[in-house]
């Protein structure tokens, strides 16, 4: 062999001619190969009919847009009795666990001076009643003297005293003005001054009018209240003593008109029976007072449900405490959602702590002022849950969902079905081996499917969902609709709000 020795490059070598039988083999091994590459470049262009596309049918169905949220599950009613000022306790009627109905007796308390100023009033009011009778009677001649219009004038100023006394003795319990969820600031024994704070509600704030001790609360800290619900009540020694002092001595000028009287000292009959009358009205207002006093020496049940304290031991002021069967549930709403929320509006509720229970439950309040964080203001829905079992117990976490807006008898598709072209929404319907894109109308999305219409939809049609990227087909799937939607801007506790969507 040769070379041409700069360029390295072969001197070619004499052609040899080849047969007919060899070309003809060679051009029909050509011709197999460039088929079987064409195949292999149209099939990997053109997938088969089963895998070149992830579709689903279109369906006739409904679609809900929901609202979730995670919430504490607590009683809907609660109650506590403590033992009432200069008061003992005198039998526990029931003990911690128990079930109780509307009514029941649930602990009694004894005051002996309540007893004796009730005994005291009852005979008082039966010795004026007696002598209005004996007034009112058709032969008897009334005679009294100016001794008696001294003695009735005096009668008359001490009992306006004691009925002054007793309004400011009624006046020492401090009620809500408003319903709304109460802060206790003081506790049963606690001196306080005048104008100290014992309570809140909202932005109202409860002071104590006079200086003495906190003798009872009547509901506790973080307990939702009613207009005119008493809240605490202050002792004042000071007050209690003229009180007394004041109803001796209508007791003596009520002695003193009775002498009077009898001792011949004239008057009008009618004088006479009207001063009569209002003796007989004031101790009648005593004796009610008193026997209500009395009354609520018996704690008695406000309604049904289950005893969650009882303690006969006398070391703190509560001795019994009931809670409703019937729980609520509070959750935050965003102000985005809460055009759908309406009172009466059915909820569904689950407890993780009870794994495939489902309870019932419907909004029952709506807070009418909202908190405001980060750019959103959301509001207290209160859920109310009935028909709860005792063992849901106090603080148990409770999901819930709020049904906000839902269509029925729609078209529905799967949501990654929907995409968009030119600024209209559109899916695309798999006919044949080809794609016919249909513009539809959105009417109502989840984060799962959607209810749309459009006259060239119909039910059964394929929708494509999905497209493969590569010739390997269903391994790797780009999604040709939207993004699947997160939650809403509303977070219940612990951060597990928002909106989902059901299915169809």
């Amino acid at each position: 062999m040769s070379t041409s020795g700069a360029m390295g490059v072969p001197e070619p070598r004499a052609r040899r001619g080849l047969s007919m039988p060899r070309v003809v083999a060679l051009a029909g091994g050509t011709t197999v190969v460039l088929a079987g590459l064409v195949y292999v470049v149209v099939a990997a262009g053109h997938p088969s009919r089963t895998g070149q596309y992830l579709t689903a049918p279109v369906r006739r169905g409904s679609v809900s847009l929901t609202y979730q949220a995670t919430g504490d599950l607590i009683p809907a009613q609660a109650a506590t009795f403590d033992v009432p000022a200069n008061a003992t306790l005198s039998s526990l009627a029931v003990h911690a666990g128990e079930a109780v109905s509307s009514g029941q007796v649930l602990a009694t308390f004894s005051d002996p001076g309540l007893a004796a100023k009730l005994a005291a009033a009852e005979a008082s009011l039966l010795t004026a009643q007696s002598q209005l009778a004996a007034l009112q009677a058709p032969t008897h001649t009334a005679a009294a003297s100016s001794a008696v219009q001294v003695a009735e004038a005096s009668l008359a100023v001490a009992s306006a005293a004691v009925a002054s006394d007793e309004a400011a003795v009624s006046g020492l319990t401090i009620t809500s003005t408003a319903a709304g969820t109460v802060s206790l600031l003081v506790s049963p024994g606690q001196t306080v001054a005048v104008s100290q704070p014992v309570a809140t509600e909202g932005s109202t704030t409860y002071t104590s009018p006079v200086a003495g001790t906190v003798g009872s609360v009547h509901v506790s800290s973080g307990a939702r209240v009613s207009a005119g619900q008493p809240l605490a009540t202050i002792s004042d020694p000071s007050l209690l003593a003229k009180l007394a002092a004041d109803q001796a001595t209508v007791i003596q000028d009520r002695v003193a008109v009775t002498s009077a009287e009898a001792a011949g000292a004239s008057a009008s009959q009618s004088a006479a029976l009207a001063v009569a009358q209002a003796t007989v009205s004031g101790d009648l207002s005593t004796v009610t007072s008193l026997r209500q006093a009395v009354t609520s020496l018996t704690a008695v049940a406000p309604f049904a449900g289950e005893v969650v304290f009882a303690s006969s031991s006398g070391a703190a002021a509560k001795v019994v405490a009931v809670d409703s069967l019937d729980r609520q549930v509070t959750v935050p709403v965003p102000e985005t959602e809460l055009s759908s929320v309406h009172t009466g509006q059915s909820v569904v509720v689950t407890l993780p702590a009870y794994p495939g229970q489902t309870f019932s439950g419907a909004v029952s309040s709506v807070a009418p002022v909202g908190t405001y964080a980060n750019g959103v203001s959301s509001f207290a829905v209160q859920i109310a849950v009935a028909s709860m079992p005792h063992v849901a117990y106090y603080g148990l976490s409770a999901n819930i969902v709020i049904g906000l807006r839902s269509v029925h008898g729609q078209l529905v598709v799967p949501l990654a079905a929907l995409g968009t072209r030119r600024g209209h929404t559109v899916v695309r319907v798999l006919q044949g081996r080809q794609a016919r894109v249909v513009p539809v109308k959105v009417v109502l999305e989840s984060t799962a499917t959607a209810a749309v219409a459009s006259p060239q939809l119909s039910v059964g049609a394929r929708v494509i969902i999905a497209q493969p990227t590569s010739a390997t087909g269903a391994k790797k799937l780009r999604t040709k609709g939207r993004a699947v939607r997160g939650g809403g801007a509303g977070k219940g506790r612990g951060g597990h709000g928002g909106r989902a969507g059901g299915k169809p």
